[in-house]
């Protein structure tokens, strides 16, 4: 079930519901429990105990005090039995009395916090309202003891019978104010959260399911269609392209997949224009040497001394080939050595350009040179030179009696660029983009242009010879009859 796209984003969104769930009841159990208990319950129980003693007695009837002793060993025994700690307090000037749990000495002061509220249902009284005479009643607050704990209280107001010099006294049943454990708290709130999360776990789910299937079918209907085109790439058909549409990341898949259909395409179209080129490269010359080899055999040959040369010819131009090809292959996987030298590209061509006059002036060509000093560039000298001869002497080769050709040397940001353009026979704008590729020839052109038919490897041989040294090859052209230009740049010493 979770093994497809739509399951896994349905586990996902379930765990993610899950996680955010729990983080939600953990926090507010946290809250809760960090939150000090509500004071109703403990009121309602300081009331009861206040209600339960006999207060007409314990001041000895009537209201008024019998004895200090008596009524305070009254109020340690119950407080004793009770659990409630018991204080004695001037209403007045808010002074203990007496303290069961000996906090306050005779005499201290205390801070209590009156509140007026309903308690179980009875309004309770201030201690000593202002303006009326004092009255037994009851009034509930809260103090904060000398060691920082807080109390809740329930007060009782005590009045002398002898009122000469006496005082209103009250007694404080208090406790302290009960904190709220994660155990009550759960077992307080634990049904209500329950049924809160699950019907919250219950509209997660329903929307994550929702999410799933719709980003599963936004997701999965692209890559459906892409899994579908790479079968059919696989299966021979290279012309297969997807559309670009849906999420970006769909859309990035489409396109390099695009791409990368689109150069199969390319890469399987100059496989079979290879092997087309290699074979009539081979055919000819072995069709050559066996057909003379037979003449000479057979004695039918007029001029045995030229048949044996054109055999030789041949077997030189199969040589040929066959070095070419080998100096090819092992450029493009990495193993043949390059020199690292310092070269002065400026003289190199200069150099060249002399070897390839000869040539150029048979043919009534103009060689212009326009070399200036230029940094040093670092790489193999020969391979250099063999880069230079080649675009020369295919300038000289493709530019008609009387043309022209234009050398330039120049420094060009952190590197030199070569630049060598002519006034030739030019290349065709389908032509450019493949006008690299292992023994790729524009035939019409050149069989038109000359006589002598090259393998089609010079420039794949030099455009991996000036990658390896870091450089870029660039191949311009106007179109047919108008000529061509051929610009190398490579890096500067370091």
């Amino acid at each position: 079930m979770f093994a497809g796209l739509r399951g896994r984003l349905l586990l996902s969104h379930l765990l993610l519901l899950l996680v955010v769930l729990s983080v939600i009841s953990g926090a507010l159990l946290l809250i809760l429990s960090s939150r000090p208990a509500p004071p109703d319950s403990t009121y309602t129980e300081l009331l009861q105990f206040a209600r339960a003693i006999n207060l007409r007695e314990l001041t000895g009837g009537g209201g008024g005090l019998r004895n200090r002793a008596a009524i305070l060993d009254g109020i340690e025994a119950y407080a004793a039995e009770s659990g409630v700690r018991l204080l004695i307090v001037t209403a007045d000037d808010r002074t203990v009395v007496s303290d069961t749990l000996n906090e306050y000495a005779l005499g201290d002061p205390i801070t209590v916090q009156l509140r007026d509220a309903n308690i179980v249902g009875q309004r309770l009284q201030p201690l000593n309202p202002e303006g009326q005479p004092p009255q037994l009643g009851y009034a509930l607050g809260d103090f904060d003891s000398p060691s920082g704990e807080e109390w809740l209280f329930i007060g009782v107001g005590l009045q002398r019978e002898n009122r000469r010099g006496g005082n209103n006294n009250a007694v404080l049943f208090a406790k302290p104010r009960p904190t709220t454990s994660l155990i009550s708290v759960f077992s307080q709130f634990g049904t209500e959260l329950a049924v809160a999360l699950l019907q919250a776990g219950i509209v997660g789910g329903g929307t994550a399911l929702i999410l799933a299937v719709l980003i599963s079918r936004t997701v999965a209907r692209p890559l459906q269609s892409l899994a579908a085109a790479a079968g059919a790439v696989a299966e021979g058909d290279y012309q297969q392209r997807v559309p670009e549409s849906g999420l970006r990341e769909v859309r990035d898949v489409a396109r390099a997949f695009n791409r990368m259909s689109e150069q199969v395409e390319l890469n399987n179209q100059a496989q079979r224009d290879l092997l087309a080129n290699v074979s009539h490269d081979l055919k000819t010359p072995l069709t050559s040497i066996q057909g003379f080899s037979q003449a000479i055999m057979d004695g039918a040959a007029p001029n045995p001394t030229h048949a044996a040369s054109i055999i030789y010819e041949e077997a030189g131009r199969l040589t040929r080939l066959v070095n070419q090809l080998t100096e090819l292959a092992r450029l493009k996987a990495g193993r043949l050595t390059m020199r690292q030298d310092r070269v002065d590209l400026a003289a190199l061509v200069n150099a060249m350009a002399e070897k390839v006059e000869v040539v150029a002036q048979k043919k009534q060509i103009a060689l212009h040179l326009q070399v200036t000093p230029v940094p040093l560039v670092r790489g193999d000298g020969d391979r250099l030179a063999q880069v230079v001869t080649n675009l020369l002497s295919n300038a000289v080769k493709y530019t008609p009696i009387g043309g022209e050709i234009w050398a330039q040397v120049g420094q060009e940001s952190a590197g030199v660029r070569l630049s060598i353009q002519d006034n030739g026979i030019g290349i065709p704008q389908e032509d450019i983009s493949r006008i690299f590729e292992r023994f790729y020839q524009v035939d019409k052109v050149r069989s038109t242009a000359t006589s002598t038919r090259g393998h089609g490897l010079g420039l794949a041989i030099v455009q991996e010879i000036v990658e390896a040294h870091g450089g870029k090859i660039q191949a311009l052209s106007d179109g047919r009859g108008k000529g061509s230009t051929f610009s190398v740049w490579l890096p500067t010493a370091a």
